[in-house]
């Protein structure tokens, strides 16, 4: 049966006055934005019907007020149907101001501060009255936005949010003339004073961390998707300019509205990743672009109003006069893989300018070497310039690992010798498994072994003696043996009703690669435990459960400590250096499952310079062993990819598709952050990106 058809819907909000401010606060972008997104609709197959306008300064629309604003995205959440696919924008001033002391949100906003979209009645800021905490009278908090889109996507909504609008928390002006205006309104213009803006960082700082369950909440996946276009990380002011910059009939426009709306006039299909890597090029081609946009969201990889589209993996070439690409064996590339270089991130692969291989991988950037492909040219080096993009078009597989199988004490006939004779055969990679695998024999070196014990066959480390499976013959304590062994080990179950040939080879085959996948990304960490970590200052404790009379204690990197159900993992990471970091918490099992603690449902992950992020987690004891915190952090630098490695989870990623960020299970990690604020004039040196992976390590007992 069909799919029924996406029901468009959309509501555009933009704000160009402000009656209650000073009037050097009014701007001429909004009310243009939201003319052309409308048009932009209309042409796309929107109903005229279904888009809302709520705008001044454009005729038959309603003033954006705030009552008028809240009351437009609450009908659309109790509206909500699971396929409709709803686009909201967002276009004016933004600011922050203090989270009160003890607001249950405090714990959601690591510097203190509430982002807030300013309405058309925005008005100064108003001290405690009433019982009342101090507030910007009339603004929108970002929470309550929040909500209301929660809402949508729970009911099984797509919603896309374009929020063209500023949420920084200093200042950076554009030159001072007409042509460039900052689109956020400094707090102490506001009237919030300094000290209260210290006293709400301070506070956040030394807050209580949202405490999250070892078990991600991964409704996401069964409800409706969501994707997120912020036009300034929290260090700059988003733009609006007057555009195209050659057009002698230019208009005012927010900057990210008027880019991704020139991306989508062309009408190609593309993935919300691909306009972002267009976003990024166009933004890189500006003169006069000084903020950095930021994407996020659980379904970066979706077309573009839900059109279908070529999934890509691709990268922007890190050096026009080099063949240099900023992605490596943390990525999933290694010597020999095949890219197109194209000319834009929406080029089709018949537009490709030529092909390149990857010579040699290192972990953050490979070298490349010009090629000739399926009988088409190899790239020149005239065709290298600024916006070119490398499209990999065949992976080369290098990672893999040893496997000893051990099928003696197999039931008989055996059940799994037909699924293993399945696997053998490949000497190298396993068809879909993405790794290599050398089989050997029982009693031979190797990274996992596969152990059979009557009609189960176990997947056990290197280490574990095979005694530990004997307490299955014990007679009164087999039950409680299986019990534990099932909660520390993968196995393949050969005595259920549904145990097929064509079953167990699934599950072998889906054993095997998150075995594969969560084996190559440890020694990944182990190979980069020492790389930048002087930029990140992480502290791991042990709260144990209640009732226990233990006090709590610190968990140190490298040196095992020991869990049970129930206790509490509290984590604080402070970015030490002068750039902000991208941060991602993974928790590995002993079954080698991957759990995302931070960030969740793709949630901005940036830490800003000198802030704090505090987080947790609680134990649980459905799984049992030597399981792992890996801390990931990696510098940001300008108008690149933001880092997020949260796809790398159980049900993120699954295997196939990147929900979370930038990336797919191929490119485990890298093509990460910004070029520090700078001037734009004169030569700047580049900023080498660095990236620290702090392990954390415990035993989980029962």
């Amino acid at each position: 049966m069909p799919a029924p058809a996406l029901n468009y819907r959309a509501l555009l909000i933009g704000v160009s006055d402000y009656p209650e401010l000073d009037r050097r606060w009014a701007l001429e972008g909004p009310k243009n934005d939201v003319a052309r997104m409308r048009q932009l609709l209309l042409d796309r197959g929107f109903a005229a019907g279904n888009i809302r306008v709520l705008a001044d300064g454009l005729p038959n629309a309603v003033l954006p007020t705030r009552t008028a604003i809240l009351e437009a995205l609450e009908h659309l959440a109790e509206t909500a149907a699971s396929n409709d696919y709803i686009v909201i924008q967002l276009s004016g001033h933004g600011s922050q101001q203090p989270v009160p002391l003890d607001h249950p949100a405090l714990a959601n906003e690591p510097d203190g501060l509430f982002e807030v979209f300013l309405p058309r009645d925005v008005s100064g800021w108003s001290n405690r009255q009433a019982g009342i905490e101090g507030q910007i009278r009339n603004a929108i908090i970002d929470y309550e936005i929040r909500e209301q889109v929660d809402r949508m996507v729970a009911r099984g909504a797509f919603v896309w949010g374009l929020m063209d609008a500023c949420h920084a928390a200093t200042l950076v002006r554009g030159p001072a003339d007409d042509e460039v205006r900052s689109r956020q309104i400094p707090p102490l213009e506001l009237g919030i004073s300094q000290l209260m803006l210290d006293d709400a960082q301070a506070r956040a700082s030394s807050g209580r961390p949202r405490l999250l369950p070892r078990e991600a909440d991964r409704r996401a996946s069964r409800l409706g998707g969501s994707v997120f276009f912020y036009a300034a990380q929290t260090t700059e002011a988003a733009q609006e300019m007057r555009l195209p910059a050659d057009d002698p009939a230019r208009r005012s426009h927010g900057l990210l509205s008027f880019t991704v709306m020139q991306a989508l006039e062309g009408g190609a299909t593309m993935s919300f990743q691909q306009l972002a890597q267009q976003v990024l090029m166009r933004y890189a081609a500006m003169p006069n672009a000084r903020a950095t946009p930021i994407f996020a969201g659980t379904a970066l990889q979706a077309g573009v109003f839900g059109q279908a589209h070529l999934t890509a993996r691709q990268w922007s070439l890190a050096r026009a006069d080099r063949l240099t690409l900023e992605a490596g064996s943390l990525a999933g590339l290694e010597a020999g893989a095949v890219l197109a270089v194209l000319p834009t991130p929406l080029s089709a692969i018949d537009d490709a300018l030529g092909y390149v291989s990857v010579a040699e991988a290192g972990a953050m950037t490979s070298s490349l070497v010009p090629i000739s492909h399926e009988g088409r040219r190899a790239v020149t080096p005239e065709a290298l310039h600024k916006g070119r993009v490398a499209r990999l078009v065949a992976p080369a597989f290098r990672f893999g690992f040893v496997v000893g199988i051990d099928l003696e004490a197999c039931a008989e006939p055996c059940p799994f010798q037909p699924v293993v004779d399945l696997f053998r055969p490949a000497p190298a990679s396993a068809e879909g498994l993405g790794v290599d695998i050398r089989w050997v024999g029982p009693r031979e070196s190797a990274h996992l072994r596969l152990v059979a014990d009557g009609s189960r066959l176990w997947l056990l480390p290197p280490g574990m003696p095979l005694s530990n499976l004997k307490c299955l013959t014990e007679e009164g304590a087999r039950e409680r043996c299986r019990d534990r062994l099932e909660r520390r080990f993968l196995f393949l179950d050969a005595s259920t009703a549904d145990a097929s040939i064509a079953r167990l080879t699934g599950q072998m085959h889906t054993m095997l690669q998150a075995a594969g996948r969560a084996s190559r990304l440890m020694r990944i960490a182990a190979g980069l435990a020492s790389s930048g970590a002087d930029k990140l200052a992480v502290s791991v404790s042990r709260e144990p459960a209640a009732g226990s009379g233990e006090p709590a204690s610190p968990v140190v990197a490298f040196q095992s400590s020991r869990m049970q159900n129930q206790d509490v993992v509290r984590i604080t990471l402070e970015n030490t250096g002068a750039l902000p970091l991208d941060a991602t918490i993974l928790y590995l099992d002993s079954r080698f499952g991957i759990t995302a603690i931070h960030p969740l449902q793709g949630a901005v992950n940036r830490i800003e310079p000198r802030a704090t992020l505090t987080t947790g987690l609680v134990i649980d004891d459905r799984t049992l062993g030597l399981e792992r915190l890996l801390v990931i952090a990696v510098t940001a630098r300008r108008l690149d990819e933001r880092a997020d490695f949260s796809f790398l989870a159980d049900g993120a990623a699954g295997g196939t598709r990147a929900a979370g960020g930038f990336f797919d299970p191929g490119q485990f990690l890298g093509n990460a952050g910004f070029d520090p604020p700078g001037t734009r004039s004169g030569a700047r040196r580049p900023v080498p990106r660095q990236i620290t992976i702090q392990t954390y390590t415990w035993q989980v007992e029962p």
